[in-house]
């Protein structure tokens, strides 16, 4: 009768995760051949087809001997192994490892002796597991002490079930599963006690039986994979952040990621002798753990607290925007933060805030945004800008927005003791929001605002601008003549001089006809800026496309 040989081996991708599901495909390492025949068992009654999946990504067959190519694919991803050497006359190469024993043995950790175990070629420090054949489930792996041709001594370490059995096969060990990307993160087993006390090497324990009421647990320094290697300096980080929640923790059931807790590490963790105590506040959970679970653990660092007091005039986010849905009379105000104008302290909008301009004030977000300063209660004048102030009650700590016509001091909403001037909006004479846009401190009307259409002389002129008055705002604009004259724009505050092409204080726009150009100016604090012409009659326009708010940054 013909005897096949017997190879098994481990798939695993480049970071160890086994190939669940891998199609292999077996050919002898001669140019051209064909698929080999395989067999499921040694001789021959049963074939097996060629290529065949691999559902548990350890493959196993029985072939004629000789040199093959092995090729595994899953996906986009192969394994290719060459000249893979299959024994010739029986199963040499595979069989020789596998071995049996009818020696009673309890399931344990330490020394185990098994007799009658012949014509195996085990040698001291390779790692075997010994199988119930009864049920795979009772089983010991561990290191080979000793091999004299009969007795095998095994130094076990790790175990699965309980139990005297008599029916072992003995096999070498397959090297340790890759992380299968599911069950990422630290191995530990379930420790279903609830005291706080070192659970032992590899565990972890929970302080209440009900996953949705722990509030504390105690793990172990060391992890259950191969080895219980010391994994202590990464625990002992997990309260390094100085934010409140210092991150958060996944516990999932290994194979069965449908049991999770999910908690907040809400404390200073207490480092104890082999173990940690964990301070925990619930997040989220689902299904349960059983004693003897094994967990994987996954933690995430919360980022730190920012410094109790920011910066003297710091401001950050707390953007303006029309309202989507009534823009010519409501203000979004995105989420932010700021110090409050007397550096006295920080003001924190968590969410956006919607404020409406024709209403009068009350605090929450589409409610009425007047404080009083216009002419009739609750009603916007027209022509008019109104300053958004960002306001807050130190007693409460409650945050909301506040529109007055002043740039310096807003009537202010009973308790309302701490506030920051965050921008402005312009009413037009329609009674509308003037559309526009925000980046930044910097602001651009949808539509350019003809501000300026009117002929000027050789003496000075100030010109308001579509720009927040109160602010000093840089106004951007473009500016144009029809007369062959020099035009000058400048701030109010320099020093009045006729325009000149070769003198200060110079030229803006140049003595030819229908000359054009784009300014970026400084306002007063009236919202105004100072032009001149070399001539007596020039007709200047100024369309103002947006400004600059520093927004109090430099006070």
């Amino acid at each position: 009768m013909t005897i096949y040989a017997r190879w098994e081996g481990v798939l695993q991708d480049d970071e160890g995760n086994l190939l669940l599901g891998a199609q292999v495909e077996v050919r002898r390492e001669t140019p051209g051949a064909p698929l080999a025949t395989l067999y499921a068992d040694r001789s021959g009654a049963t074939p097996l087809s060629n290529p065949f999946v691999s559902t548990d990504g350890k493959p196993a067959f029985h072939v004629a001997g000789g040199a093959y190519k092995i090729t595994a694919t899953l996906g986009a991803f192969q394994v290719v192994r060459r000249y893979v050497p299959i024994g010739l006359a029986a199963e040499s190469d595979g069989v020789r490892y596998i071995g049996a024993s009818a020696t009673s043995v309890a399931i344990g950790t330490g020394s185990k002796t098994f007799a009658g175990v012949a014509g195996v070629s085990y040698t001291a420090g390779q790692r075997v597991i010994s199988v119930s054949d009864a049920d795979e489930a009772n089983y010991m792996q561990g290191v080979v002490t000793s091999y004299d041709g009969d007795e095998l001594v095994v130094d076990v370490d790790v175990t699965g079930g309980s139990g005297t059995y008599a029916d072992w096969t003995i096999n070498l060990a397959p090297g340790a599963d890759g992380v299968d990307g599911v069950s990422a993160g630290y191995l530990f087993k379930f420790d279903s006690a609830t005291s706080m006390a070192d659970p032992g090497a590899g565990d972890i324990r929970l302080n209440h039986a009900t996953l949705s009421s722990v509030t504390a647990a105690a793990i172990s320094d060391l992890s259950a994979a191969v080895g219980n290697p010391d994994v202590s300096a990464a625990i002992l980080a997990w309260d390094d952040s100085t934010n409140p929640v210092r991150g958060t923790l996944i516990i999932k059931k290994k194979g069965a990621p449908q049991n999770i807790a999910i908690y907040n590490v809400v404390g200073a963790s207490t480092d104890n002798s082999g173990w940690t105590q964990l301070a925990l506040s619930h997040v989220a959970s689902a299904g349960s753990f059983a004693n003897g679970n094994e967990l994987t653990i996954e933690f995430s660092r919360a980022g730190d607290q920012p410094p109790a007091n920011l910066p003297r005039s710091y401001l950050a986010g707390l953007g303006l925007a029309n309202n989507a849905t009534d823009p010519t009379n409501d203000v979004d105000i995105a989420p932010g933060a700021a110090r409050d104008s007397t550096d006295a302290a920080n003001i924190v909008l968590a969410a956006t805030l919607t404020k409406q301009l024709d209403a009068s004030w009350a605090v929450g977000s589409n409610q009425g945004g007047l404080d009083g300063t216009e002419s009739v209660a609750g009603t916007p004048d027209v022509s008019t800008w109104y300053h958004v102030w960002l306001i807050k009650r130190s007693d409460t700590g409650v945050v909301d927005v506040l529109f007055s016509e002043s740039a310096t001091s807003p009537s202010m909403p009973a308790n309302y003791d701490l506030k920051r001037r965050i921008g402005a909006v312009y009413n037009d004479a329609a009674g509308n929001i003037l559309a526009f846009t925000q980046v930044g401190d910097d602001v651009w009307w949808t539509t350019a605002v003809l501000d300026f259409n009117t002929t000027i002389g050789n003496a000075r002129e100030l010109v308001t601008v579509t720009a927040p008055p109160g602010t000093k705002a840089n106004v951007r604009a473009f500016a144009s003549h029809g007369t062959s004259a020099n035009v000058l724009l400048q701030p109010t505050t320099e020093t009045d001089a006729a325009p000149s092409a070769s003198a200060p204080p110079g030229v803006s726009l140049r003595a030819v006809t229908a000359d054009v150009g784009a300014f970026v100016v400084p306002t007063d604090a009236s919202g105004r800026i100072a032009v001149r012409a070399s001539a007596a009659t020039t007709t200047l326009r100024i369309w103002t496309v947006g400004y600059t708010d520093r927004r109090g940054r430099d006070a």
